[in-house]
């Protein structure tokens, strides 16, 4: 048996007393949480900082993990999205060294589990050898009605081989503004009758909402300078989300990523809508392309259900959990940096259904230990880092 006592202990839902000690089996498996007096053992761990389970990562798009550094920061969404499309290709052994390498870079930041967005099989392979868990969010996109049935036969043929390697996987829609409402029914029946969990990018940027309510601005000129065919896409006067939230099912599970220019309508409709819906925000990336943040508060205030995501690499300078907690803790200060760990930890493990084995630390729990370093007076310092303990 292990026993840790750190400054601080938190079991993924909040701060234990001070002096908690966590007693661990050798294979990482969580025995119990202890008080001082109860352990006997002279073999106590004291460590400064934080101690907490393992990190979840529920955004991350692991198969641009080549693209690093190779798109400018601070362009917006759509310059931004253009420059995926012009960079992505790349010969598949570059491609496979930079998924391990990214893949080995968040076991080193302590991140154990991973929401992965996939448009390929690129990362199968990897997903298949890594001890971290992966579900993979098989991400499929058409704007013309026409299309909903073959674009569906694409997202179930990779879907039919993340089974055939024994992956997690279910099917997501990339954004509303790329989703026929065909399209998005479509992925919802599918889902309903396999795994109900999925996720999709939202309100992003403020064109989103433009494009939904007058079918005008930056994304009509980019589809039209890409000669994509929005001839079928009818304007809603609404923003993006309740422009197509009744196409998506109500059941399980949903993620709703980025939500930059989500404001409280947008959050209550969500959850009078969905059964169980989650808000993943990725701020390191959020800066990176539009240098935005959300209003988080908004989200405190109306008790939305907060992940953390990074992004893949091509929009961040690095995968780490512990730096996205970082940014919010700096910029919004007054959010309890108990209330941030619980986001990084306890509610991404909610969201992919593997709270069973991550997120807290419970007796029979191998979620990871993760000891956070360089913590002083109740507040992460830009010294501050992840160690992987178990």
């Amino acid at each position: 048996m292990h026993y840790y006592k750190p400054k601080q202990l938190h079991d993924g839902k909040g701060y234990c007393p001070e002096g908690s000690i966590l007693s661990v089996e050798s294979d990482g498996t969580i025995h119990a949480i202890l008080r001082s007096d109860d352990v006997t053992s002279d073999d106590v761990q004291e460590l400064d900082g934080i101690l907490c389970p393992g990190f979840i990562n529920t955004h991350c798009h692991l198969e641009l993990s080549h693209m690093r550094g190779m798109l400018d920061e601070h362009t917006g969404l759509i310059p931004f999205i253009k420059g995926v499309l012009a960079k992505r290709a790349a010969p598949t052994e570059v491609i496979e060294e930079a998924i391990r390498a990214c893949d080995r870079e968040m076991r080193e930041n302590g991140i154990v589990a991973v929401g992965d967005i996939s448009n390929t099989s690129d990362t199968f392979n990897r997903k298949q050898e890594s001890d971290i868990y992966y579900h993979t969010f098989v991400e499929i996109f058409h704007l013309d009605p026409r299309e909903a049935e073959n674009t569906l036969k694409v997202g179930t043929d990779l879907m039919a081989e993340l089974g055939n390697r024994n992956l997690s996987g279910s099917l997501a829609p990339h954004a509303p503004y790329t989703v026929s409402p065909e399209l998005f029914r479509l992925i919802s029946t599918f889902n309903d009758g396999h795994n109900p969990i999925t996720s999709m990018h939202n309100q992003e940027t403020w064109a989103e909402n433009e494009f939904f309510m007058t079918k005008s601005g930056s994304f009509q000129l980019f589809f039209d300078q890409w000669g994509i065919d929005t001839s079928a896409f009818q304007s809603t006067g609404t923003k993006s989300l309740p422009g197509v939230i009744h196409n998506m099912s109500p059941k399980g599970k949903t993620l709703l990523v980025h939500n930059t220019f989500s404001e409280q309508d947008d959050i209550q409709l969500a959850k009078r809508w969905f059964e169980e819906v989650y808000w993943c925000s990725n701020p390191n990336a959020n800066l990176y392309i539009e240098n935005n943040l959300p209003n988080y508060d908004v989200f405190v205030e109306n008790n939305a259900v907060m992940t953390l995501g990074t992004d893949s690499i091509a929009s961040n300078w690095q995968l780490s959990i512990l730096e996205e907690v970082k940014t919010i803790h700096t910029r919004f200060s007054h959010i309890p940096l108990e209330r941030l760990l619980t986001w990084a930890t306890a509610h991404g493990a909610q969201m992919l259904n593997i709270d069973h084995q991550f997120g807290t630390f419970k007796p029979g729990k191998k979620p990871g230990l993760v000891h956070i370093s360089n913590f002083e007076n109740g507040n992460l310092t830009n010294q501050s880092k992840p160690t992987r303990l178990r």
